[in-house]
């Protein structure tokens, strides 16, 4: 898979230009300064530009299950995960003291659950066009006293003994999947794996016929 796109409603970024991406980044940190296209801009535009795409890429990073697993003969990394969508976690900035509580997901879902924005579905029904596979990417931040009820709360499904995932799900939409922040929408490619054309070429030249079936 090959992400293709990064659209953040006013701000988007395609394969050529994910150097800029890179260079917003590094603005950001305090690394560099911000240079290309968004120089021109002024001072607080170069900063509002470059917060909006760290907070996205920050989200990326962190709200995933991906695991990455060390050989331990070859020191190579390799990285493993059952299902990257619609993985939602809680974190704490320990400089900022603000938590956060990031999810992504399929248009279907967070569309619903994202506040009101005029750009999403258009933008998702472009890229679904262009036969991308689409993931939306929203946040909301937490105060203490939210936080706490939810914990107390989700602590309290997860000992329940009837209904537990029920009652988990049940803590988890009514304080948090509420009035998100919505960050942007990736659109990634989804390769074929190597050997495919021909292989199906084969099969086509044996006399078989081929029928895909899909889960939509």
């Amino acid at each position: 898979m090959e992400l293709k796109k990064l659209h953040m409603g006013t701000m988007a970024y395609n394969i050529e230009s994910m150097d800029e991406v890179a260079t917003q980044l590094a603005a950001a940190f305090g690394k560099a300064k911000a240079s290309g296209p968004s120089a021109t801009m002024t001072g607080k535009g170069r900063r509002d530009m470059s917060s909006r795409v760290r907070d996205i890429v920050l989200a990326l990073a962190l709200c995933h299950n991906v695991t990455p697993v060390i050989d331990p003969d070859s020191d190579a990394i390799a990285y493993q995960a059952s299902s990257p969508d619609e993985i939602a976690i809680v974190m704490k900035d320990k400089v900022t003291g603000e938590i956060m509580f990031y999810q992504k997901g399929a248009d279907v879902v967070m569309s619903k659950i994202v506040q009101y924005n005029d750009w999403l579905d258009e933008e998702c029904d472009n890229m679904a066009r262009e036969g991308l596979r689409t993931l939306v990417i929203a946040r909301r931040r937490l105060s203490e006293d939210t936080y706490t009820e939810f914990q107390d709360r989700f602590n309290e499904a997860k000992v329940s003994i009837t209904d537990r995932k029920a009652q988990e799900q049940s803590v988890v939409i009514s304080l948090l999947e509420q009035d998100l922040e919505l960050l942007g929408v990736t659109g990634v490619e989804d390769k074929l794996q190597d050997d495919v054309k021909n292989t199906l070429e084969l099969l086509r030249n044996a006399g078989l016929k081929i029928w895909m079936l899909t889960g939509q």
